[in-house]
């Protein structure tokens, strides 16, 4: 696992073609990167916290056949992508003009870097 420096660099590497915030968080803690804004950056990590808290909560009491991997979300305002990553979560905000398939990879690259940095030599987002 990194270090909380080393995650911050990691995910400012996904920010790139219409991805402006990575969050890797906790339940309650969070690591964010925004391009433009430590406070949206900040705000995105605790509505996304919240809501992994939630989900988790209700996954908890009906679980569901097999694992979540990936949750995508199509909003008005742009495009989440969230996975589970040790005992929280990796997020990454976007546009509305960010395609969904290269949040879902971002985030599939992150994630293998993230529970394993030294496999994963080299990352290109």
């Amino acid at each position: 696992m990194l270090q909380q420096n080393n995650i911050v660099r990691v995910l400012s590497q996904a920010l790139t073609n219409g991805v402006d915030t990575a969050i890797k968080g906790e339940i309650h803690a969070c690591a964010s990167n925004h391009a433009n804004s430590l406070e949206r950056g900040e705000l995105a990590a605790t509505v996304l916290s919240e809501s992994w808290s939630t989900l988790r909560e209700e996954l908890c009491r009906q679980p569901l056949d097999g694992d979540i991997h990936e949750i995508l979300y199509v909003l008005e305002g742009g495009k989440v992508g969230m996975a589970p990553v040790d005992s929280g979560f990796l997020a990454l905000v976007g546009d509305c003009e960010a395609p969904l398939g290269n949040i879902r990879l971002k985030m599939r690259l992150l994630h293998k870097h993230i529970q394993d940095p030294l496999a994963a030599n080299h990352i290109s987002l």
